[in-house]
């Protein structure tokens, strides 16, 4: 709510994937795919921020302010729905282009979920700022050397060997990452460590999945184990 908020005040430009029961009731009252909805003031959804932003809180509380933005609905070839709010005019972004955007944002939602569940970011190990930050960065440099390793590898694909498309195995890769690479940059021998980051594209390489159109991860609460075996490697 602040956020769109905010960003419908400065006027910058958001696409935000909703989940199924965000802003429901009003969601519910559309008649179409594509129109603009107005999120009415409600108590419940600005007690979070009475702790979180004490300014923010008392300002929505006094001003009661709503929020008017584009809401459209897109239905996947999988069957699933998915909901999106947007302040893009439609002269600005057609339906359909809204459509192909989504598609286009999409890589967002599986870089997101490759830092949270394989790169676990989520996971602090400490309580002080200058650390958290350290462990943030770390990660995202990491993330940032895994792609440029996946980005070469895919380009080395063959994909005339497979009947479908292929790609990278990332959390294959992020566990040959997390195993290897402090290894390489310790390496005094340039000869040697030309060596080993060869190896480790050649791991990376070797492990392709087929590209699954359309795909999404749902969200999911309060799983009993956040991080399933399949996710183990990459640990």
């Amino acid at each position: 709510f602040k956020d769109i908020y905010y960003s419908n005040e400065k006027n910058d430009k958001y696409v935000i994937r909703l989940k199924k029961t965000d802003f429901r009731k009003e969601i519910s009252k559309m008649e179409s795919n594509d129109e603009v909805i107005t999120v009415e003031y409600e108590r419940n959804r600005i007690n979070y921020y009475k702790k979180t932003d004490p300014e923010f809180y008392e300002m929505m509380r006094e001003s009661k302010a709503s929020i008017r933005a584009r809401a459209v609905v897109i239905k996947l070839s999988t069957g699933e729905t998915e909901y999106l709010l947007t302040n893009l005019s439609e002269a600005e972004v057609s339906y359909e282009e809204m459509k192909e955007l989504y598609n286009l944002r999409w890589q967002i939602e599986i870089n997101y979920h490759m830092l949270k569940e394989s790169l676990k970011i989520e996971t602090i190990t400490s309580s002080k700022a200058e650390l958290i930050k350290q462990d943030i960065y770390s990660q995202m440099l990491v993330f940032n050397i895994l792609q440029a390793f996946a980005e070469d590898a895919r380009k080395d694909i063959d994909q005339s060997k497979y009947k479908h498309e292929m790609k990278i195995n990332m959390n294959m890769a992020i566990g040959f990452m997390k195993k290897s690479y402090i290894l390489i940059l310790l390496e005094d021998d340039s000869v040697k460590q030309g060596e080993m980051i060869d190896l480790l594209s050649k791991k990376i390489e070797k492990y392709l999945v087929p590209v699954r159109p359309d795909r999404s991860f749902p969200r999911k609460r309060y799983k009993k184990n956040k991080y399933p075996i399949n996710k183990r490697k990459s640990f």
